[in-house]
């Protein structure tokens, strides 16, 4: 949320139709489509600075 407010996006600006939270405290904008990497990003931005995905979460996401 501060990356949001930091962009001039209010608090009441992510509670309109236009954005919709992937989890508490991340938002897409609607138009974006909701996809595995957009979630993973969602999700590190929002929790503590030493999480990790698991093993074959971690797999997906590079690729393999």
């Amino acid at each position: 949320m501060a990356c949001a407010l930091a962009n001039g996006v209010t608090r009441r600006m992510l509670q309109g139709k236009r954005f919709i939270e992937v989890f508490p405290g991340a938002y897409r904008v609607d138009a974006t489509p909701d996809s595995f990497d957009l979630r993973v990003r969602a999700a590190l931005l929002v929790l503590l600075d030493d999480a990790a995905l698991s093993h074959s979460s971690n797999l997906v996401w590079l690729g393999y």
